[in-house]
């Protein structure tokens, strides 16, 4: 019988799924494919493409699910990394969100 994951045990399980992920060097990988411009990342899971994205760009990252958004803003404080993480569900975007992305699209990109 099928069951619906609650977000713990959704977050619990996306943490082991993406530490994989970030032992296999995909989230690094990806981080250099994609150009070093202010990126908007939907769904930051557990902070690993997130901390490889922080490392060489600006990031605004959303997720709806706060046991994720914990995991990764630990994982960035950790690697003494910053994103700004906002909690909003993309289908309906809190004032929050829309706020966050109109100033994140003002913000100027260093290179």
């Amino acid at each position: 019988m099928l069951r619906r994951m609650t977000q713990k045990d959704y977050s619990e399980f996306w943490e082991r799924e993406s530490s994989q992920f970030d032992g296999d060097k995909i989230y690094a990988h990806l981080s250099q494919v994609v150009p070093a411009e202010a990126t908007l990342e939907v769904g930051c899971g557990a902070g690993w493409s997130t901390l490889s994205l922080a490392t060489s760009r600006p990031v605004l990252a959303i997720d709806n699910n706060s046991h994720l958004i914990d995991l990764a803003r630990a994982r960035l404080k950790t690697h003494g990394a910053h994103a700004e993480i906002i909690e909003s569900d993309l289908f309906e975007p809190s004032n929050e969100l829309l706020k966050a992305i109109e100033v994140f699209l003002l913000t100027p990109t260093e290179n």
